[in-house]
């Protein structure tokens, strides 16, 4: 009789750690799925906006820089004749036949640098418009993701422990 008691607390403590562990694993993976929810989606309108202000800001920056270029190559080399069609394709200034507009980067670049508080306040207004679902805003979600990270690791080598001990655990009665 004391061998079938024994054989009964031990089930029941097994099941029981079995029943914390599953909660460990349970808790763990949904710690794993925001934080994957947390990486990929969007960002709040306001935060959207910010970001791309940004890249204008960096896209402004270049223009002096490309415009600069391009004036060196000039003075470098002046205009030979203006009336042969075959030089123009060689001259940075002058679109190549079939060409009416300069290169996506050199107008990004000049607008950005010549309209850059009306291409912000444009995106700015173009955001608010829009409706869709976002997450927190960015330093919301750096907070929130340093300590999932933190729990996760908590969480990953509680698991470990748990499993190991559960193992000695069925070991030791087999044994």
């Amino acid at each position: 009789m004391a061998v079938d008691s024994f054989l009964d607390v031990f089930r029941s403590d097994v099941g029981k750690f079995r029943a914390r562990l599953k909660k460990t694993r349970e808790e763990l993976e949904t710690a794993r799925r925001r934080r994957e929810e947390l990486l990929t989606v969007p960002l709040p309108p306001a935060d959207v906006a910010e970001l791309l202000c940004q890249l204008i800001d960096r896209s402004a920056r270049q223009y002096p820089i490309r415009l600069q270029h391009k004036i060196d190559f000039i003075l470098r080399k002046p205009l030979m004749d203006a009336t042969n069609p075959g030089l123009q394709q060689f001259h940075p200034l002058l679109p190549a036949e079939g060409m009416n507009t300069p290169f996506p980067a050199d107008l990004e670049s000049a607008v950005s640098f010549l309209f850059t508080d009306v291409v912000k306040e444009g995106i700015r207004r173009a955001l608010v418009q829009m409706r869709y679902a976002h997450g927190p805003g960015r330093i919301e979600r750096v907070a929130e993701l340093q300590k999932l990270e933190t729990r996760i690791a908590e969480l990953e080598q509680q698991e470990k422990t748990m499993a190991s001990e559960l193992n000695t655990m069925v070991n030791e009665l087999a044994g």
